[in-house]
């Protein structure tokens, strides 16, 4: 049989063993959460792939009517793109998804920026890393502004 002093001490070990698992396990929770959950910008709707191309219409997506709209769209060939309205007469497509941890990315007017929301990265319209932690660039397309939309070539 053990004294109570004994009893104590064993008490005290096992706690102290148990902290640093305990605290551990939390933080990595905490850092594998803040990777996995937040996706970035949300999908705002999806187009068809037809031939290589895909019409992002205004009627679908407004936001493309005005200089500095944006909108990030899946594709029905498994794609997910950001469209940038750039001038009256020009706009842009990116791969929507960061280099860095795949979350999805979204455009900042006032700056003329990509930004992906999960961990900072920055990229110029050129798709060009600005800021890390990404260091690989976002894939460009061709992209053709008319009157009823921005069709972009995603082959």
């Amino acid at each position: 049989m053990r004294s109570g002093i004994e009893e104590i001490f064993l008490k005290r070990r096992r706690f102290l063993a148990l902290v640093p698992a305990t605290i551990g396990a939390g933080a990595l929770s905490s850092v594998l959460s803040g990777c996995g959950t937040n996706t970035g910008h949300p999908i705002d709707g999806t187009v068809t792939v037809q031939n290589g191309q895909a019409l992002v219409a205004f009627s679908q997506f407004p936001q493309l009517e005005s200089v500095g709209g944006y909108v990030v769209v899946a594709t029905s060939s498994g794609g997910t793109y950001i469209v940038i309205r750039t001038s009256a007469t020009e706009a842009m497509t990116l791969a929507a998804v960061c280099t860095h941890a795949h979350c999805l990315v979204g455009y900042q007017a006032s700056t003329r920026e990509i930004v992906c929301p999960c961990h900072g990265s920055v990229y110029s319209t050129s798709g060009a890393v600005v800021q890390g932690p990404a260091i690989a660039p976002l894939a460009t397309f061709a992209a053709r502004l008319d009157a009823t939309g921005v069709t972009i070539t995603v082959t």
